[in-house]
């Protein structure tokens, strides 16, 4: 099998469990296929564990002088992670006005999650 495809997509295997792998998916693509149409993957990403926030998790809420997406790529650079809702596990509620009573800050400090202005959460990621 050197040289073929299996060989390509299976490199770091035997030939055998090479060969057996590959004849699983082909046997199974369809159905794989459809089950892909109804699911959400998502790949963890590896975050840094020696950053600032290491450790931590963060939700960004609401209208904000800075783009979400820059926030959310520190979090991640400084080996955090970006929560898209505001659930127990969750460190920092990040939003303009942290007095605000919407239904996210209220959720959230009943979870004992504390709430941060974007200043405050670039201050914990070094670019304030």
């Amino acid at each position: 099998m050197k040289g073929t495809f299996v060989d390509l997509i299976c490199e770091g295997i035997g030939d055998v469990t090479a060969e057996k792998l590959y004849e699983g998916v082909k046997a199974n693509l369809d159905d794989m296929n459809k089950t892909l149409k109804t699911i959400k993957l998502t790949v963890p990403v590896v975050s840094n564990t020696s950053g600032m926030v290491s450790g931590l998790s963060f939700c960004f809420t609401g209208a904000m002088e800075y783009k979400r997406s820059v926030l959310q790529e520190y979090v991640t650079r400084e080996g955090g992670i970006n929560f898209d809702s505001v659930k127990k596990g969750l460190s920092y509620l990040v939003m303009a006005d942290p007095n605000r009573t919407s239904s996210k800050a209220v959720k959230a400090r009943s979870l004992g999650i504390k709430l941060i202005t974007p200043d405050e959460f670039l201050k914990m990621v070094g670019e304030y």
